[in-house]
C-alpha cells in the first residue's frame, strides 16, 4: 500500500496586494489555499522532511489576496479541496515576540532571492520552535532546532545558508527599537497556524505615515514539504 504525505506549506501570512489591512477588532478569518510558487529551495531541518520553499497564495472570504508562511513545522496544511478554513486571531508574547519583530523590521526588506526567502522563512521556524534559552542559531548542535541541509547543495552552500540565516537571528535578536509591525498568530486546529503581520499605527499624521496607511500589509513566502 502507497502512503502519500501531506504537503506542507509554512510561512507568514499578510494582507497582500488587495490593499486590505486585517483589522485589530477582527477575531477570525477565513481563507483558501491557492498555490504555490514553482520556484523553490529545497531544504532539510530537525524534525521535518524536506522542504520546497516557494511563495503560498491565499484568498480571504471577502475576495482580498494573501501570500503566506507557517508557523507550525509537523501540522498539514489545507488544500484548495479542503474548502475556507477559519482562522482566530492571538498573540504571539515574550521572546518570540520580540524577536518576530525584530526580524521583520531588520532583514524582511533586503529579502529578494529564493534563498534569502528560505532563510528568512528558517529563521521564524527558529525562532518560533528552538526550546534552547541561548542565543538563537540554526547551526547544528547549537540548540533544539537546527538546519540540516539544502537537497543537493555542497557543503559550501549549506554553511552559507547556515550564515544568511543566523545573520537574521542575530540582528532580529540585537533590535531594540520600537515596534514598526503589528503581529498576530492565525491559528486552527486541523491545520498548520500562521503568522499575520501588519505595519503598525505612526502617532503622527505625517506624510509619512499616509503613504504606510496605503500600503496595508506586505506579502511573504513559505515553505512546502514534498509529497510521497
Amino acid at each position: 500500500m502507497n502512503v502519500t504525505k501531506f504537503a506542507v506549506s509554512c510561512g507568514v501570512v499578510l494582507a497582500a496586494l488587495a490593499g486590505m489591512s486585517l483589522p485589530a477588532q477582527a477575531q477570525s478569518v477565513s481563507l483558501l489555499f491557492d498555490s504555490t510558487q514553482p520556484a523553490s529551495i529545497n531544504l532539510t531541518t530537525t524534525g521535518s522532511d524536506k522542504y520546497d520553499t516557494g511563495l503560498l497564495n491565499y484568498t480571504s472570504s471577502t475576495g482580498a489576496s494573501f501570500a503566506a508562511f507557517c508557523v507550525e513545522l509537523k501540522q498539514d496544511y489545507a488544500t484548495h479541496d479542503d474548502g475556507y478554513q477559519t482562522f482566530t486571531f492571538s498573540s504571539f508574547s515574550g521572546r518570540e515576540a520580540s524577536a518576530l519583530q525584530g526580524l521583520f523590521v531588520t532583514s524582511w526588506s533586503s529579502v529578494d532571492t529564493a534563498v534569502e526567502r528560505a532563510a528568512f522563512q528558517t529563521a521564524v521556524w527558529e525562532i518560533t520552535h528552538e526550546k534552547n534559552a541561548g542565543a538563537f542559531s540554526v547551526t547544528e548542535g547549537a540548540g533544539t532546532f537546527y538546519f540540516e541541509k539544502l537537497t543537493g547543495g555542497t557543503s559550501a552552500d549549506n554553511s552559507s545558508f547556515v550564515n544568511l540565516v543566523n545573520g537574521y537571528l542575530h540582528n532580529a535578536e540585537a533590535y531594540h527599537g520600537p515596534a514598526l509591525y503589528e503581529l498576530n498568530r492565525l491559528s486552527n486546529p486541523t491545520y498548520q497556524d500562521l503568522i499575520v503581520a501588519q505595519i503598525a499605527p505612526v502617532p503622527e499624521p505625517s506624510r509619512m505615515a499616509m503613504m504606510l496607511a496605503g500600503l496595508g500589509a506586505v506579502g511573504f513566502m513559505a515553505g512546502r514539504r514534498q509529497r510521497r
